[in-house]
């Protein structure tokens, strides 16, 4: 069964290089990889450009509307395989990710329209905390199939893969404007046709925690962002604001832990906490 990854990339020079240094050593069970150029000011698409020697077929797009969105449909559209999975440029895959990933779809029915899979943060502290909650999460997202897979909610946008078929289904129902949640539209479009989404154990990835070094301003309006997801959906309830204040929360929480952290040498330093932070755009 084929793979396009889709990689949408705005200024990501640091981190894009080891993202696909990831990708290629899966590269057997991946037949395309499409990096999309959000019109960087950096070196990002010269970063992509020097790693094509390691894909069989690596294509580099540019998408000149602004934002997570226009990029990644740009990408999901232009992708010319079965399956489309979608990382951020700064997922570092683990192994057997891909692999997970084609064993998932050829083996599920129809019904099974999506995957995510779990991740930890490499540049984060109290890793043992988020892998708890992680496990608390999987352990209510439904009942395990015996097969290395449960049924969950939806898909989470760093980490995800979904039938062609099914991404040209949904889209009457997705939202292509800014300010909301990219992911959490999709697992809602999903929802609204009757797909399933799993959360697959083998399809494990390591991603950055860097939006919870974005000033307490622009998380406030990230979080913002997913009731004004649900809101368009149709579907604000208790239990979403619920969950919009428990995201604030744990940022208070591990807001000094999250920035006296060093994650080249995995340890605190109190200097850190003083130091300037770039706001990681919300979309």
């Amino acid at each position: 069964m084929s793979i396009s990854v889709v990689i949408p990339a705005y200024n990501e020079e640091d981190s894009l290089g080891e993202c696909l240094d990831r990708l290629a050593t899966q590269s057997q069970s991946i037949a395309e990889v499409i990096v999309v150029d959000n019109m960087s000011t950096d070196s990002t698409a010269d970063v992509a450009q020097s790693k094509q020697r390691l894909f069989e077929r690596l294509i580099i797009i540019k998408e000149q509307r602004q934002g997570v969105i226009p990029a990644r449909n740009a990408g999901m559209n232009a992708a010319s395989s079965e399956i489309i999975a979608r990382i951020d440029a700064d997922t570092r895959v683990c192994p057997g990710w891909a692999a997970a990933i084609a064993d998932f779809f050829a083996n599920v029915n129809s019904d099974y329209a999506a995957a995510m899979g779990p991740f930890s943060q490499y540049d984060m502290p109290l890793q043992g905390v988020h892998k708890w909650l992680m496990n608390r999460a999987a352990q209510s997202s439904g009942t395990d199939s015996g097969s290395g897979f449960k049924d969950a909610f939806g898909v989470y946008g760093a980490n995800m893969a979904i039938r062609k078929g099914a991404w040209h289904q949904i889209q009457p129902h997705l939202h292509d404007e800014p300010n909301l949640w990219e992911d959490l539209d999709i697992s809602l479009a999903l929802q609204a046709e009757n797909l399933k989404a799993a959360l697959v154990s083998g399809m494990a990835v390591e991603v950055s925690g860097r939006r919870m070094l974005t000033s307490r301003r622009l998380y406030w309006k990230f979080t913002a962002a997913n009731l004004r997801t649900w809101e368009l959906h149709g579907r604000k309830t208790l239990s979403s604001h619920v969950g919009v204040w428990v995201a604030r929360a744990m940022y208070l929480l591990f807001w000094v832990p999250a920035r006296t952290y060093d994650p080249a040498t995995r340890t605190h330093q109190v200097r850190r906490l003083f130091a300037e932070r770039a706001d990681r755009p919300i979309a």
